[in-house]
This record gives structure tokens, sequence and C-alpha cells, in this order.
């Protein structure tokens, strides 16, 4: 079978292209790092069964800045992908929703990047609908883990600490997130992309429970073994939700799969890996 992975360079895609090495999937790579871009993609010369797409722009904070950027990447993209798997006939997308969509509880995003995601699932669904393009939404939730990005609070905490500098928490540190480990990540894509029950579908993919930004500090400074980290508290951004909380039942339902990594041992994880780095 051959797998197209966008976005195969960034930190989720990295992580599930090195996990099919030496299965029996036929990988093939579609990233803007190589100048390959999935706004433009043809699929008759890759010709693939099924998509897993991770390819766009990230981040809550950076898309107020520049809206258009997110619109162009996360829905244009979609669309583009979305009909050239319809014109030849790809069995499947897999794609990268996000917990952004839900907002602080209510389904109404709170940013553009978060609305950029409510919009692709709207584009997978009218595209089963009218079409027959079967997929699946992956809304994560919070990872890290190995090759994660530094702009992200576990990545960007945990090098603070380890070069002795103030640690910045926007808010008071009370919000909380469902830190998902990218191994129970990737594991879930590769149920998402072999479940025979897809159809149209959106699933949490997360922990399924939440950590305060000081429980992150906590144990990320047990891990690395610094004392009473400094930290330095901010305004808090206006587009951060006060707390996410992944419910995985539908991911279990469709594929039996639920996460597995506990958040202690997660962390102990990543920072075995940054400190390798």
């Amino acid at each position: 079978m051959r797998l197209l992975v966008t976005g195969s360079k960034g930190f989720i895609g990295r992580n599930l292209v090195e996990s099919y090495r030496n299965s029996s999937y036929e990988i093939v790579e579609l990233d803007l790092v190589d100048g390959a871009d999935v706004r433009t993609a043809d699929l008759s010369k890759i010709k693939p069964d099924v998509i897993v797409h991770l390819a766009g722009l990230s981040g809550v904070r950076a898309s107020d800045d520049d809206p258009e950027s997110y619109i162009s990447n996360n829905v244009e993209g979609t669309v583009h992908l979305f009909n050239e798997a319809r014109k030849h006939g790809v069995e499947r997308i897999v794609y990268a929703s996000s917990s952004s969509i839900h907002g602080n509880g209510d389904d109404v995003p709170v940013s553009m990047y978060g609305l950029s995601k409510r919009m692709t699932e709207d584009i997978a669904d009218l595209y089963y609908r009218r079409f027959g393009v079967k997929s699946v939404g992956m809304r994560f939730f919070t990872v890290y883990g190995t090759y994660g990005r530094e702009d992200m609070a576990v990545g960007k905490f945990a090098k603070k600490m380890i070069a002795g500098e103030p640690v910045p928490i926007y808010g008071d540190g009370t919000q909380s997130r469902d830190y998902t480990h990218v191994d129970d990540i990737v594991s879930a894509i590769h149920h998402c992309v072999e479940s025979p029950r897809v159809t149209c579908d959106y699933v949490d993919i997360g922990a399924g429970k939440a950590f305060t930004v000081m429980d992150l500090i906590k144990a990320l400074a047990e891990a690395l073994g610094v004392n009473n980290p400094t930290i330095i508290f901010c305004m808090r951004h206006c587009a951060d939700v006060d707390a996410t909380l992944s419910d995985n039942s539908a991911l279990g339902e469709l594929t039996g799969f639920r996460p597995r990594i506990a958040f202690a041992e997660g962390i102990r994880k990543y920072v075995e890996w940054l400190r390798g780095q």
C-alpha cells in the first residue's frame, strides 16, 4: 500500500515516517521543506492509496498576526488535497485537526488557527457527503516528545531550565492542558489508517487527563534535576483557552486504540531524548 504523508518533515510527520520504516507500506513524503507544496500537489503522479495529511501552519498565538497564511495553508491546502483525492480514487484521508476547535469548551474556536482547523473538518464532511471521500479528522491535544517544536511549552520550558534562564508563563499557571506524547499520536494515526470502519469521522487524540502549567513545570524540573526554577508570570494571550481535555471514546470505537503513555512517563521520555541532542 502506498501512503502519502504531507508535512513529513514536521514534528509529528517525522515521527510518523520513522515509525513506518521496515513496514509493508511504501511511504511517499511531501513537505514544503523539499519544495513540495500541498496546495499544488498533483496526485496523478503519486497515486497514493491513503493520505496522512499533516501539512499546514500551527500555533494559536501566531495565527492572530498572519490569518491569511493560516487560511491559505490550512484551508486552501486541504481543499486542494481532498479534491485531488476525489479525482484519483484515494481510499481515505487521515488529517490533522486540533483540540483548538473546541475553544473554551463550547466548540467555538477563539483563534484563527482553531477556526482554520474547524473549516478543514467542514471540508471533509462536504467531500464525504458529495463525493464519498472517506476521512478521519484527528483532533490532537498538546503534543510533545521526540523532535518536539521549541515554540511549544514543553520544549520551551525545558530548554529554559537547562540554560538556567527564567521560565515565562502566560497567565497564572492554573490553566490546564491534556499533554499527549507523540508516540501515542503516531500509534493512533496507524490505527486510523488501518481501521475498516472509517466513513467521515472526527476523533479526539489525547492522554485523557489534564495537568496545569505549574504541574508541567514541576514534572520537567524533576526530570531534569533542576531545583526551584525561576518563573516569570506574563500577561495571558487572549487566544489561549482555559483548559483542554480529550474524550477518546470516539477513537476507541473507531479503531480500538486508546492512548497509553502517562504524563510523568512521557515527560521522562522527552527529557531523555532532549539530553541526547
